[in-house]
């Protein structure tokens, strides 16, 4: 997996994350999902599945023990997740979501620079 990493000040993650997995630069993700801004769901969904991904409908959330998983745990529990899927991070004390990518029990993250104190929140499955 080649990292894409989105620039700084960006809210560019979810592109980021869906280059990786198509092996598009970030230009070619921006231009499929149409726009530079906030990706929810639905759009990942749609770029995906345009290119003959399955996908869950929806993000499906955490709950029981890992509820609450932080970011830097995450390989360590990569057994309790899908093998391909796209992560929706939280950070307490912060408005909004992160997308980072969860495959083969590795994380990749399109941020340069980890934040203190993310952790997931939901995950969205990625089949081939």
């Amino acid at each position: 997996m080649r990292r894409v990493y989105q620039p700084d000040n960006t809210k560019l993650c979810g592109q980021a994350c869906v280059a990786m997995i198509l092996k598009m630069t970030l230009k070619e993700s921006i231009t499929e999902f149409g726009h530079k801004h906030v990706t929810h769901a639905h759009d990942v969904i749609d770029v995906l599945r345009k290119y003959g991904f399955s996908t869950g409908n929806r993000c499906v959330r955490l709950s029981g023990d890992l509820r609450g998983t932080k970011l830097k745990d995450v390989e360590f529990w990569y057994e309790a997740f899908p093998k391909h899927c796209m992560l929706r991070i939280g950070c307490r004390g912060m408005a909004g979501s992160h997308w980072v990518l969860l495959w083969d029990g590795k994380v990749y993250d399109p941020a340069r620079y980890a934040v203190d104190g993310e952790f997931v929140t939901s995950y969205l499955e990625i089949g081939g």
